[in-house]
C-alpha cells in the first residue's frame, strides 16, 4: 500500500476459466472495472483509504459505481 507499483482493480466479470483471474479487468470480454495505483492507475491507494462499490441489477445494463474516499470514479459501462 502506498507503493507506486501497488495495484488494486475493482470491477466485475462473468465467470470464466481460472486463467482470467490473472488478467486485468477489461482485457477479456465480459469484464470491466477501474484500476487504482500502479503506473496506469487513476489514483494511489494509501493505508486508511476507503473503497466503495455498488452493483444495481435492477436496471439494464447493470449499474456499477466505485468510490475512492467518497469521490465517485469513472467506471466503463458494463458489457457482456
Amino acid at each position: 500500500v502506498g507503493d507506486a507499483e501497488a495495484l488494486l482493480q475493482v470491477g466485475l466479470c462473468a465467470q470464466g476459466p481460472d486463467s482470467q483471474l490473472l488478467t486485468k479487468l477489461g482485457a477479456v470480454p465480459r469484464s470491466f472495472g477501474v484500476q487504482l495505483g500502479g503506473a496506469d492507475g487513476s489514483s494511489a491507494v494509501k493505508t486508511g483509504d476507503v473503497i466503495g462499490v455498488s452493483y444495481d441489477q435492477a436496471v439494464f445494463p447493470v449499474a456499477v459505481e466505485v468510490w475512492h474516499n467518497g469521490v465517485r470514479m469513472a467506471v466503463p459501462p458494463a458489457r457482456g
